[in-house]
C-alpha cells in the first residue's frame, strides 16, 4: 500500500509542476490563474497522500509494537 502512496504522491508533484509551467507560459491573466488553481489542487493531494502514508506508517509500527510486547511482556513491578 505504501508503495501505490508514493506512487500517487509523485504523480501529483508531476502535475502540479507542470500545472505551474503551463501557468508560467500562459499569457492570458485568468487561464494562468487556472493553472496556478490547478496546481495548487495537486499539491493539496499530494499532502493528503503524505498524511495517509504516514499515519499508515504510524499504525504499523505501533501493530509491530504491540506484536513485540505480547512476545517478550514486561516483568510485573513490585508492590511498594
Amino acid at each position: 500500500m505504501l508503495q501505490r502512496l508514493g506512487d500517487h504522491i509523485q504523480n501529483c508533484l508531476r502535475r502540479a509542476e507542470n500545472a505551474e509551467r503551463r501557468a508560467k507560459q500562459e499569457a492570458d491573466p485568468a487561464l494562468r490563474d487556472e493553472y496556478l488553481e490547478m496546481a495548487a489542487r495537486w499539491m493539496q493531494l499530494a499532502r493528503s497522500y503524505e498524511f495517509s502514508a504516514s499515519l499508515e506508517c504510524f499504525l504499523l509500527n505501533l501493530e509491530r509494537a504491540k506484536a513485540e510486547r505480547a512476545k517478550d511482556p514486561l516483568p510485573p513491578r513490585p508492590l511498594q
